[in-house]
């Protein structure tokens, strides 16, 4: 196969030992072949990387020690160790069935004109709330705004790596919704954007376990808001998010310290003023 026809894969990564071995397991599945992975790691204080490199040999494979964290960032660098012409975007905590590479690869050689594309994202969950919440999500949000002002998330992008290039590549200065962002400037652009449902991608909810699902909601709701009404979101100021230490925020209680203690510095220097 000819390198225009292969997949480089970009995994940004911090602190993901109990993750990234089951999303490397998935790519070892696939039945198309023809991709690179790139792990880009944030300098993760856990075995994040140790556990990378146990797929060297089953994978065609590279783990770079990214300068700093910063998700946009670490997607940035990724771009720039990629051979290939075609991207994809993976988060660490995702789920791929064994045909997904093929079936992606498939559509977007049948569809050779899209230029940025994601998919419906599933929830690792047997709560119905959770699966609820994804449709919602899929559904009244991705599906409903696709015409107007097409989004997507990080679990999965699609994009051309000269597409990707010509926008600059993800916004690091975003505080968080980089992913939405990076969409928002393809279609301002010009760019052919497609949304598929099938195959779809499974993520964790760690999150939603972690913050709270009506918290969440909220946090999420009123960062969407502002995305279409002001622009990229470029303060914590504007929605209280955090993942500084990526998944060790979901194991450690002093990443919630730590969160409310400059949530509380805020407030008081609010008050001051």
């Amino acid at each position: 196969m000819t390198n225009s026809a292969k997949i480089s894969i970009i995994i940004p990564a911090l602190n993901e030992e109990d993750y990234i071995g089951g999303l490397l397991t998935c790519l070892c599945n696939q039945t198309f072949k023809d991709f690179e992975v790139i792990v880009i790691d944030g300098n993760s204080w856990d075995s994040t990387r140790e556990k990378v490199f146990e797929f060297t040999g089953l994978l065609d494979l590279k783990c770079i020690n990214a300068q700093r964290k910063g998700i946009s960032f670490q997607r940035n660098l990724g771009v720039t160790y990629a051979q290939y012409d075609k991207i994809i975007f993976l988060d660490a905590d995702g789920y791929i069935q064994d045909d997904f590479l093929e079936r992606v690869y498939n559509y977007i050689t049948v569809h050779s004109d899209v230029d940025i594309m994601t998919t419906w994202i599933e929830p690792l969950s047997t709560k119905k709330i959770d699966k609820v919440l994804y449709f919602t999500y899929n559904q009244f949000y991705l599906d409903l705004i696709k015409k107007v002002k097409p989004q997507g998330g990080g679990a999965f992008i699609f994009i051309k790596k000269a597409v990707f290039n010509a926008l600059g590549g993800f916004n690091e200065k975003a505080y968080v919704a980089e992913d939405h962002d990076l969409f928002a400037r393809a279609h301002k652009a010009g760019y052919k954007y497609a949304l598929i449902k099938r195959p779809s991608i499974k993520t964790s909810v760690r999150r939603l376990e972690k913050q709270g699902r009506l918290r969440y909601i909220w946090t999420m709701g009123k960062g969407a808001i502002y995305m279409h009404l002001v622009g990229p979101i470029e303060s914590s100021k504007i929605i209280d998010y955090m993942m500084d230490e990526g998944g060790a925020f979901y194991k450690l209680n002093i990443s919630n310290i730590q969160h409310n203690l400059e949530h509380n510095l805020r407030f008081l220097k609010k008050k001051r003023k």
